[in-house]
C-alpha cells in the first residue's frame, strides 16, 4: 500500500515537472515568435492594421479606383500605295473619356487581301490624351497582293487619370503645301511645311504625321517623320518626299499634318517645367 502512493507521488510529481518544462517552453516560443515575427506592413499582402482592403486604406496609401473607362475606339482605317510592293495604314483613334488618357495602348495592324486573308500584320504602341483624336500611321508593309482593307483592333490599354490637367502641347503647322516634282529626278511629290513649338516647354522628339486626301476625303498617301529638339517657341521647317508615283497623286486636295510630343514621357522633356497636372496610375 505504501509503496503504491509513492509511486503515484512520484508520477504526479513527474507530470508536474513535465507540465512545468512545456509551460516554460511556451512562453519562450510566444517571447520569441511575439518579438521576432514581420510587423504589419502595407506590402505584407494581408488585410491587417486598419486597412480598407488587402495593403491599402486607412494608415497605408488609398486604394487604386476601380477602371471605369470607356474604351478606344477606332473611327478610320485605311490602307494606301507605299511604292515598289508596299503600302501605308492610316488609323484614327479616339478617346472618348473625359479624365482618362493612356500612356501605352497596343495595337495590331492586319492588311487584308479581297477574300479577308491577312497579308500583313504588325504590332505598335501609341499615347492618347483625354478626349484626344489622333492618327496612327504605319509604313512599308511588305505584300505581293494589293490590300482592299486594314483593320485596326486595339489589344490592351493602361489608363491613367488625370485631374487639373492642363491642355495638351501647342504644336502648329504653317505653310503647309502639296506639289508635284519634275525634272527626271528620284522623287515625284513632297510636302512642305513649318512647325511651331508654342507651348512653354521644350521637346527632345515631336513626330509629324502627314496624311494626304482627295477632295472626298480619302487618303491617298501617309508618311510619318521625327523632328528632334523642338525648343519652346521655335519654327522648323520639315519635307516628306515620295520617291513614286501613287494613285490619285493629282488629285490631292488636303494635306492634313499632325504634329505630336509625348507629354506621358519625361524624358521628352528637355526642360524643367512640367504642366500642370497630377496622375494617379490604374491597372
Amino acid at each position: 500500500m505504501y509503496t503504491g502512493v509513492m509511486y503515484l507521488e512520484r508520477k504526479t510529481k513527474r507530470a508536474t515537472i513535465i507540465f512545468v518544462y512545456i509551460l516554460i517552453f511556451s512562453c519562450v516560443g510566444f517571447l520569441v515568435y511575439y518579438y521576432t515575427k514581420p510587423k504589419p506592413s502595407c506590402s505584407d499582402g494581408k488585410r491587417n492594421q486598419n486597412e480598407e482592403n488587402v495593403d491599402c486604406g486607412g494608415v497605408c496609401g488609398a486604394c487604386k479606383k476601380a477602371i471605369e473607362a470607356e474604351p478606344l475606339k477606332v473611327e478610320e482605317q485605311s490602307v494606301v500605295y507605299g511604292g515598289q510592293g508596299r503600302y501605308d495604314m492610316v488609323a484614327k483613334i479616339s478617346n472618348p473619356n473625359t479624365q482618362f488618357g493612356s500612356p501605352a495602348f497596343q495595337y495590331v495592324v492586319r492588311l487584308k487581301g479581297s477574300d479577308g486573308s491577312v497579308l500583313a500584320e504588325r504590332q505598335g504602341t501609341g499615347f492618347i490624351l483625354p478626349t484626344e483624336a489622333k492618327y496612327v500611321v504605319e509604313v512599308n508593309f511588305e505584300s505581293p497582293v494589293v490590300p482592299q482593307s486594314a483593320e485596326v483592333t486595339i489589344e490592351s490599354t493602361t489608363w491613367q487619370e488625370f485631374v487639373e490637367f492642363r491642355e495638351k502641347p501647342v504644336l502648329s503647322v504653317h505653310n503647309r503645301r502639296f506639289s508635284l516634282i519634275g525634272g527626271g529626278g528620284p522623287w515625284y511629290s513632297e510636302v512642305y511645311g513649318v512647325l511651331q513649338n508654342e507651348s512653354m516647354f521644350d521637346f527632345n522628339v515631336v513626330k509629324v504625321r502627314v496624311i494626304l486626301r482627295d477632295a472626298s476625303g480619302n487618303a491617298l498617301a501617309a508618311n510619318v517623320i521625327e523632328v528632334r529638339d523642338v525648343r519652346s517657341g521655335e519654327q522648323r521647317s520639315f519635307e516628306f518626299k515620295w520617291a513614286y508615283e501613287f494613285p490619285g497623286q493629282g488629285e490631292v486636295a488636303e494635306v492634313q499634318v499632325d504634329p505630336d510630343a509625348n507629354v506621358y514621357d519625361s524624358e521628352n522633356f528637355m526642360q524643367l517645367y512640367r504642366p500642370a497636372r497630377r496622375f494617379q496610375e490604374l491597372k
